[in-house]
């Protein structure tokens, strides 16, 4: 939950709520002159442009245009927000609507913006009551308006930046050894050039030994889903902009709002007919080497691997496994390092004038430009790279399995299989199909209120409902808000959130209450 004083949520719950909203747009993408944004090498040390932070004020890739606040033309706004199962992904998706009856957001017209009216223009929502207003939603339009023009309105849709990313292509190459799931966020985040100061990752629990993916083969969503998937935390873009993750264990389990006849508009029983009590995880677990040989070959064909003088070539060196590094080859054979050799087309060895001029370690081939300064062709004859790899453990995926025996005689087997290569440890993997034992080896109480609205609830919290039969404690699962004609609705989807007592030795005893932990 947002942090709000008490007069907010008195006036949430109020018959009396003036509310406020407010709608900012960068269609034009200029940006704002007042911020100047630290650049290596370029700024200087404690001057004027800034890092992430100055101050309590901190400054995300948003805040970096000049918006213009479109708030009178402004007749609807909606955000949804959901968690992704089973990958404990955020995604938040914005609707709005706003007056066009000079056509001023017709795209290919005479309105001075109409130029830029694009996708991915830039998008704040803030929404509260009186004077007291919070961000709803920071993110990019994800395509054109829908204009009415008999109506004159246009309507717009947008996606928070985490969604963005989760299509792009990682820019850079990771590898990465005995790395946390922070770190692994963190690497790519970076990669998009957001600073640290633009994201809030908590420690993580699991511990990849491996990790290697290609640059622009891979998009981030590749990574991030089943790194959380593994991780059993959550990953959002909140309200304001900032990247967050948590570690299952991490988040809140108490209360932060109460919910009961007096706010209840409606409520419905949605079921839950999810039920898992099968858990079987595959993963293929690779750890690295120590140094050793990892390509070897004489090149007999000269005609596929001459240097030209003065010139350069790239050889291509097909690697039987990933590697986390390969060292830079040197002139001259050498049995601990590695190296090439270099001849004349008729096999006379050339003893100087040949050096690689850069390499580039690539998924499962290495790439090599060598350099020639000599006034003559020559061949590379030999070729010998030593590096890490990361091999296999197991011919065979590792399969772990867990049951929850009383759930199967009651239901029969309903088994959900996963297959994620961040799962390297049984212990990781049995904490994954625990947790997922835990919730949904039984039906539980899913419901959808429609509420007084309180727009500084976030999804996860935890919140109490005393309704009827429906009392207890309950997780926001899907949220969304709309305003639209002075009225502000609140629906919520929650599930039933139960607490357990986590086994302890020399505590808990056998066949007991208490649940293995996550």
């Amino acid at each position: 939950m947002q942090i709000v004083g008490t007069d907010f949520n008195q006036l949430a719950n109020g018959d009396i709520r003036p509310l406020s909203w407010r709608l900012d747009m960068a269609f034009e993408k200029i940006s704002d002159p007042d911020i100047s944004w630290f650049t290596l090498d370029v700024s200087t040390l404690n001057g004027g442009d800034i890092l992430g932070i100055d101050g309590d004020e901190v400054f995300l890739p948003w805040n970096y245009y000049e918006y213009t606040d479109y708030t009178e033309r402004l007749i609807y706004q909606a955000v949804t927000r959901e968690l992704d199962f089973p990958y404990s992904v955020v995604s938040a998706i914005a609707d709005f609507q706003v007056n066009n009856y000079d056509k001023y957001f017709t795209p290919h017209s005479s309105s001075p913006i109409a130029e830029f009216i694009l996708p991915k223009r830039p998008v704040r929502l803030l929404q509260g009551f009186s004077n007291t207003i919070l961000p709803q939603f920071m993110g990019l339009t994800s395509g054109m308006p829908e204009v009415d023009r008999l109506g004159g309105t246009a309507t717009f849709t947008a996606m928070d930046f985490l969604t963005w990313i989760y299509d792009m292509p990682i820019r850079n190459t990771i590898a990465m050894q005995n790395a946390r799931t922070d770190e692994v966020l963190a690497n790519i985040f970076e990669q998009f050039g957001l600073a640290p100061s633009q994201f809030d990752l908590a420690t993580g629990r699991n511990v990849i030994p491996f990790l290697f993916f290609e640059r622009e083969q891979t998009t981030a969503g590749d990574i991030i889903r089943p790194i959380m998937q593994a991780e059993m935390g959550m990953l959002w873009l909140d309200e304001q902009g900032i990247i967050r993750f948590r570690p299952r264990l991490e988040l809140s389990e108490d209360p932060v709002y109460v919910f009961d006849s007096d706010n209840i508009v409606s409520l419905d029983t949605d079921g839950d007919d999810t039920i898992i009590n099968h858990v079987i995880v595959n993963t293929n677990v690779r750890e690295v080497q120590e140094y050793q040989t990892v390509y070897s070959k004489s090149l007999s064909d000269n005609t596929l691997n001459v240097v030209p003088a003065g010139g350069t070539y790239v050889m291509q060196a097909n690697l039987q496994d990933p590697n986390l590094t390969i060292q830079t080859p040197t002139f001259g054979e050498n049995s601990s390092v590695s190296w090439f050799t270099a001849a004349l087309p008729d096999g006379t060895p050339v003893t100087s004038g040949v050096s690689v001029l850069s390499v580039e370690l690539k998924t499962n081939t290495y790439d090599i430009t060598f350099s020639n300064s000599n006034g003559f062709d020559v061949n590379i004859s030999q070729l010998s790279l030593w590096g890490q790899p990361a091999k296999e453990i197991s011919v065979e995926p590792t399969i772990y399995e867990l049951r929850d025996q009383d759930s199967v005689d009651k239901y029969e087997d309903i088994t959900y299989t996963i297959d994620n290569n961040f799962i390297q440890s049984v212990s990781q993997a049995r904490s994954l199909g625990q947790t997922i034992l835990n919730e949904y080896s039984e039906y539980a109480d899913v419901i959808t209120i429609e509420v007084k609205g309180n727009p500084a609830l976030q999804l996860s919290d935890i919140v109490d409902v005393d309704y009827e039969e429906h009392a207890g404690l309950y997780r926001i699962i899907k949220i969304e808000n709309k305003l639209q004609d002075s009225k502000f609705t609140q629906i919520l989807k929650l599930r039933r959130y139960t607490s357990y007592d986590w086994f302890q030795l020399n505590v808990s005893t056998l066949n007991g209450s208490d649940v293995l932990a996550p």
